[in-house]
């Protein structure tokens, strides 16, 4: 069904892993990029198991919070990241964070998020702003790399 543009998996709420082989499964039969949401302090939604859920298929993988929590600053870089996935700016609690990311991935793996109404978007917004930006890095994060993902035009 053209209507649909991606799926949205919370992990933590039924209690499945990212990478499980049922989730894998899904991914691949209806083939549209997923949402994944991610918590390095949760048992099911590490970064480490959206790396893994990327590796298995052939769309997009967006790592909502990118990890969120501090823990996330010192295990980022004990994964190995495929270039289907993509990292989100809501709830990433410390900009250092993203800095982290950025400086690993550019601002072609980075999506803004606000995940409102829980989070407010001037927050994930002033946090995007500490990466010194060109006016085109900015607009890949704020505006194409979504667009092209969820092929709006």
């Amino acid at each position: 069904d053209k209507r649909y543009k991606a799926i949205k998996f919370h992990p933590d709420i039924g209690k499945i892993d990212i990478d499980d082989k049922r989730v894998v499964g899904l991914v691949k039969r209806i083939n549209l990029p997923v949402f994944v949401h991610t918590n390095e302090s949760k048992e099911y939604s590490s970064l480490g198991k959206a790396s893994d859920l990327a590796k298995k298929v052939n769309v997009p993988v967006i790592a909502v919070h990118s990890g969120s929590t501090t823990s996330t600053f010192f295990k980022f870089d004990n994964y190995k990241f495929p270039k289907n996935i993509y990292f989100e700016t809501s709830g990433i609690q410390y900009s250092i964070i993203l800095q982290k990311i950025y400086k690993k991935f550019g601002a072609e793996r980075i999506i803004f998020g606000s995940d409102y109404p829980f989070g407010d978007p001037r927050v994930a917004l002033s946090m995007i702003k500490t990466l010194n930006l060109s006016n085109n890095e900015y607009k890949l994060i704020t505006e194409s790399n979504i667009s092209k993902i969820l092929n709006l035009k």
